[in-house]
């Protein structure tokens, strides 16, 4: 199903899938989780609102009340002491209100149940500032506790900033209301990809955004319009007008095709409609046009970065994988390096599992105008044969935290910088493979909040998949053009000599040999087969090696292109081997 589409029908179709997973979150019972609504909080007629994510809400995993409907009270403190660990509080009568309570003391579905029994209608738990990596847009999404089953009220988690906020107008004795509302319209998207360099500038076809008809009756003509604010001050407005919208009817709105000057700078977009005026149902996007970066995330880091769950991890074999799509302009490209940063490579960095790799791939090998999803939605297979580039960063353990390092791409066949297409796509992916090292830790890639696109999955992906990113956020994974300033490479890679490494047979039926001849005596030589979706097939570690031969039965292996990763003191290379049975 969908399994060969165009490139912007297939992201369209990837887009439109997100979103129903996003809206059919509260009907699977899964909690307070991202149902899409946002948080009020009106103080004097003064009204802020605060979506799901950094510096605004995280939701209860699993557990409390889902919310369906535009919800409001004023709030108050949980007492005694706020905690909300003290049964005690059930003889407090917050019938009708919310209940504010501090994190800390004892798990969050207790705090949640205990508001509950005191009759509040909802629960928002306030982070406190005893982790020095916090800070106050820091949130959680809450696990649950031994009375996650018995909250039936919503409960959500906010930030000190939020929960500062809420204080300072109840300690003035001011009334506060708090609201769980839904905008008419949501997940607005624009650009293909944040940052694009300015000489791959091109038509976007896909800005948009989806308008729901909250009303119990038709609405008809609706206008919705996006305003381009473009770095040079002006705006060009876009619009399109919907004839007659159904009650209830959540939609998604193509504006039409726009092109950008190309120009440096920040392009800011705010979407509206004649219908619904309030402020939540005004969105703002924005985009950059840099010199020679392409981005993903939002140029920003964020503290801390993000990893998989240990679950996860082990799952799969101690591996991580993510990509980004970047799709260049009328004239092509030269790609010369990849920028990433780590925010834990202290706790990595000599365990035995030093090692990242950035691959480039072709996202449509086959040159027929597609993007290749030969199984769903994210399943690449047909990429990885079309990979076309790739640098390798050992971490030393003194990388600043989230600090970002820039590492040199080579071209597979020559060794150079690597030749883009015109109006092209490709993935930008980061591997690593932590089945050696001996903590089991997680890396922990940098990234800035989660950015919205129409043309590939932002849904929590893992191994055997590629992904922008996940958690509320997307990976820092940058794909520079030549033009980059050299200052700004953190390390150029020791690339081992070509005639070092020899694949035999190539194509390789049951079996092929790779000759390894170094020029001494290396204390460790890693040579590790990746499979066609950036799976560590398997992973030898040689100590005190210099020459030898070793031999890779792939009989068992599906058909397909591979890559051998041969990494030692003297340098690092790949090699493409084919498998055909």
């Amino acid at each position: 199903m969908f399994q060969k589409q165009t490139l912007f029908s297939t992201t369209c179709l990837l887009l439109l899938f997100h979103l129903f997973n996003l809206q059919t979150l509260s009907a699977q019972g899964a909690g307070t989780q991202d149902n899409g609504f946002i948080l009020r909080i009106t103080i004097d007629g003064m009204i802020t609102e605060y979506p799901y994510g950094d510096c605004g809400w995280g939701y209860s995993t699993g557990w409390g009340g889902s919310v369906t409907e535009d919800i409001c009270s004023t709030i108050q403190w949980l007492r005694p002491d706020s905690l909300g660990c003290d049964t005690t509080v059930t003889s407090q009568n917050l019938s009708g209100k919310w209940a504010l309570v501090r994190r800390g003391a004892c798990d969050f579905s207790l705090k949640a149940y205990n508001a509950q029994q005191a009759g509040a209608d909802a629960v928002i738990i306030v982070n406190h500032y005893n982790d020095p990596t916090q800070n106050g847009c820091t949130i959680t999404n809450m696990s649950g506790g031994a009375h996650a089953a018995d909250v039936t009220i919503p409960a959500i988690f906010v930030g000190r900033t939020i929960g500062e906020l809420i204080n300072t107008a109840l300690n003035a004795g001011k009334s506060v209301q708090t609201c769980f509302v839904f905008p008419r319209m949501y997940n607005a998207v624009a650009a293909y990809h944040y940052a694009t360099p300015v000489s791959q500038v091109d038509t976007l076809a896909n800005i948009g955004v989806r308008f729901v008809n909250r009303d119990v009756a038709p609405v008809s003509n609706v206008i919705i319009r996006a305003d381009v604010r473009e770095p040079n001050g002006n705006v060009t407005t876009l619009t399109t007008t919907l004839g007659e919208v159904a009650a209830g009817l959540d939609t998604f709105v193509y504006l039409p095709a726009y092109l950008p000057p190309a120009i440096l700078g920040r392009f800011e977009v705010t979407y509206s409609n004649n219908i619904y005026t309030e402020s939540r149902d005004t969105l703002f996007r924005s985009f950059y046009h840099t010199p020679y970066t392409f981005a993903s995330d939002n140029l920003t880091v964020d503290p801390g970065g993000v990893a998989t769950t240990d679950e996860n991890f082990v799952a799969a074999n101690f591996q991580q994988q993510s990509g980004s799509l970047y799709i260049t302009g009328p004239n092509g490209a030269v790609a010369r390096y990849a920028t990433f940063g780590i925010a834990n490579a202290a706790d990595i960095a000599g365990t035995g599992a030093d090692e990242i790799t950035a691959i480039l791939y072709d996202g449509d090998p086959d040159d027929d105008g597609v993007i290749d999803f030969s199984g769903g939605f994210t399943d690449l297979d047909n990429l990885p044969g079309g990979q076309v580039g790739f640098g390798t960063y050992t971490m030393t353990g003194l990388e600043p935290v989230d600090s970002l390092i820039t590492i040199e791409l080579s071209d597979f066949t020559t060794g150079g910088p690597i030749m883009l297409k015109a109006r092209h796509p490709y993935y930008l992916s980061l591997l690593y493979n932590g089945s050696n090292g001996t903590t089991g830790k997680d890396i922990a890639f940098s990234a800035s909040t989660d950015e919205l696109y129409l043309n590939f999955p932002t849904t929590p992906l893992y191994l055997d998949q590629l992904y922008s990113g996940y958690a509320g956020a997307t990976l820092i994974q940058r794909l520079q053009l030549e033009g980059y300033p050299a200052n700004l490479v953190s390390v150029k890679p020791t690339l081992l000599d070509a005639s070092k490494v020899a694949v035999a047979p190539n194509p390789a039926q049951d079996q092929f040999r790779l000759d390894i001849n170094l020029a001494q005596v290396n204390d460790i030589v890693t040579v590790s087969l990746i499979d066609r979706t950036g799976r560590f097939v398997s992973t030898q570690t040689l100590k005190n090696f210099q020459s030898g031969q070793l031999t890779f039965n792939v009989r068992a292996l599906p058909p397909g292109a591979y890559l051998v990763q041969v990494s030692t003191n003297e340098g690092t290379t790949m090699r493409k081997v084919v498998v055909s049975h």
